[in-house]
């Protein structure tokens, strides 16, 4: 049998993500991780107990949004991180938008983080340490903001992590990169792009820790693509009515997780990660 055309296989995948997107797949709305065996009512127990006790952060704090955001989801998610911690000036985000490249994200996020938080010798060739949150294709830009500059591209500095949460960011590639083969950023997306197979080729002197985290339906990226190669995903299982992916880095259970980690706790999550469940 032949395979789909790209135009057809697009088809296909814009279907697949409506219905993963959406939510659809109720065999995913009961399946509970026994790594991360966190009820989402106790996760908003979690949270409403961390905002009535802020701590001071570590080190600053960045949001690095996703794929075409207008900036919302890095106002709603600083927003949001702002309630858990006393000394707020220390968080903020970036966001990208259609016409950016994987060097020019690369950019803006280095001259962003330069711009909240100056580093201390500015002849440095990296910023200052910070911790990131990244959504979806926010994980990709952390990941290549992170690795040695390349002065053949004009780089001259790094983004300089200490812990890169990830949430349903597509290090093995996106289910609907097809759709956008008329996009750079898209195009990179595709599991066996240059791009990410660099990203992977660096990630073996990466000098941070990458927690990668992923909601069960997830068909825009697909729940398997969101953690490295030998690596689980900490996975949660779907929320009825809900977009799996869009609003993913708003789940009760993975922000519980990331900010108890942030605040100085323990996880809520165990290692090692529950490989996902068949399907």
């Amino acid at each position: 049998m032949s395979q789909p055309q790209p135009l057809f296989r697009a088809f296909l995948y814009l279907a697949a993500a409506f219905a993963g997107g959406a939510g659809i797949g109720c065999s995913n709305l009961s399946a509970v991780n026994p790594s991360f065996d966190l009820t989402y009512a106790e996760a908003k127990q979690e949270l409403r107990a961390m905002r009535e006790e802020p701590v001071e952060l570590e080190r600053p704090l960045v949001f690095v949004g996703p794929f075409m955001d207008p900036c919302v989801a890095e106002w709603v998610s600083v927003g949001q991180a702002k309630r858990y911690f006393t000394d707020d000036e220390r968080i903020g985000g970036v966001s990208f938008v259609l016409w950016d490249s994987f060097d020019s994200c690369r950019a803006k996020t280095i001259r962003k983080v330069d711009k909240l938080f100056p580093p201390e010798d500015a002849d440095s060739d990296e910023t200052v340490e910070v911790d990131v949150i990244a959504f979806s294709m926010g994980g990709l830009v952390a990941r290549y903001a992170a690795l040695p500059p390349d002065p053949e591209c004009g780089q001259t500095r790094r983004l300089k992590i200490r812990r890169l949460y990830t949430i349903a960011s597509p290090h093995r590639g996106a289910n609907w990169a097809p759709l956008g083969f008329w996009n750079s950023l898209a195009r990179d997306m595709n599991a066996d792009s240059d791009f990410l197979a660099r990203l992977d080729a660096g990630l073996a002197e990466a000098d941070y820790e990458l927690v990668p985290y992923t909601r069960l339906g997830d068909w825009i990226v697909g729940p398997d693509k969101t953690s490295p190669e030998g690596q689980h995903p900490h996975w949660v299982s779907d929320r009825a009515f809900e977009m799996a992916h869009i609003q993913a880095a708003f789940d009760a259970r993975v922000q519980a997780d990331i900010l108890t980690q942030l605040q100085g706790g323990e996880p809520l999550a165990s290692l090692p990660a529950t490989p996902l469940p068949e399907r």
